[in-house]
């Protein structure tokens, strides 16, 4: 397939919404971006980011969370419960959140106050979680440095999944719906699981997987920049070579866009054009994590 490249400029592609609002971040750098351009920016550690109202972003690096106002690109307040690494943040509803950290433990905010916490630390047999996705308000899943695969639900405080340890190494994991996975590996096997019935489904590409996401198809993202599209049944759908550059991350923005971020770029795709067609901000350097705004947002 073919695909087009359109430059960012005062005349937006149609696709792309005018009031988007963007969080990215480096190793050391936050910042917000409208449609067109970086409107602020802020020296920082980052690790994880999550819109969690339309006045707040939440970020997360090892143990601690900043919740950060929106008009300033200040620290309104620092929330340090956490005694491991934090793994994720999701946003439940305007100023609600789960944060979720490398022990399994999952942390509650409501109106950005500490409500309650899960600890789901003795599932993992004295080991770590180094990848972990809280899918919606029920439903979170992970992965060990040793390839085990877990998943809990964190409304009934219950371990519903466990699987042994790969030989190969997991890149990437993503939810199809509250009862299948994917997960990616490194020597090139899409895996889709359903983690009631534990029946898989398999696929294979020849590169290296990075990064999933799914919205009504998945989309997985190589070491070698290579953006593919599948099915829900794991039939390929897409194969776009782009640049020969990682893409680190894939995020949904709606029917007709997604985001993709390189080292240095972020793509913003009209998945809705046939092809494809992108347009793109390159003035970064490193970039390694990307969200957008869910919450009817001012202009900041």
């Amino acid at each position: 397939m073919i695909f087009t490249l359109i430059s960012l400029s005062l005349l937006l592609p149609s696709y792309i919404n005018a009031n988007l609002l963007i969080a990215t971040a480096t190793n050391d750098k936050l910042f917000l971006l409208n449609s067109t351009s970086i409107t602020k920016e802020i020296s920082t550690k980052v690790s994880h980011l999550e819109f969690i109202s339309s006045k707040y972003l939440a970020s997360s690096f090892e143990k601690k969370i900043n919740i950060w106002n929106l008009s300033t690109l200040t620290v309104d307040l620092e929330l340090n419960l956490h005694a491991s690494k934090i793994l994720d943040l999701k946003s439940l509803s305007e100023n609600n959140f789960i944060s979720a950290d490398e022990s399994a433990n999952f942390f509650r905010w409501i109106n950005l106050s500490f409500s309650s916490v899960l600890d789901f630390s003795s599932s993992l047999n004295k080991e770590k979680l180094i990848f972990l996705k809280i899918h919606n308000n029920k439903i979170a899943a992970g992965y060990t440095g040793l390839n085990d695969v877990l998943a809990y639900n964190i409304q009934t405080n219950e371990l519903i999944f466990s699987r042994n340890k790969s030989d190969f190494q997991i890149n990437a994991l993503d939810f199809l719906s509250e009862t299948q996975i994917v997960l990616s590996y490194q020597n090139g096997v899409v895996l889709l699981l359903d983690i009631l019935t534990r029946l898989t489904k398999k696929a294979f590409i020849s590169e290296s997987p990075l990064s999933l996401m799914f919205s009504s198809n998945l989309l997985l993202g190589t070491s070698d920049g290579i953006l593919y599209e599948f099915d829900s049944d794991l039939k390929q759908i897409t194969r776009l070579p782009t640049v020969k550059r990682p893409i680190k991350a894939i995020e949904y923005v709606n029917s007709s866009m997604i985001l993709t971020i390189t080292e240095v770029c972020i793509r913003f795709w009209n998945v809705s054009a046939k092809p494809w067609s992108f347009a793109m901000n390159c003035n970064f350097l490193d970039l390694t994590t990307i969200t957008h705004s869910k919450f009817q947002q001012s202009k900041y």
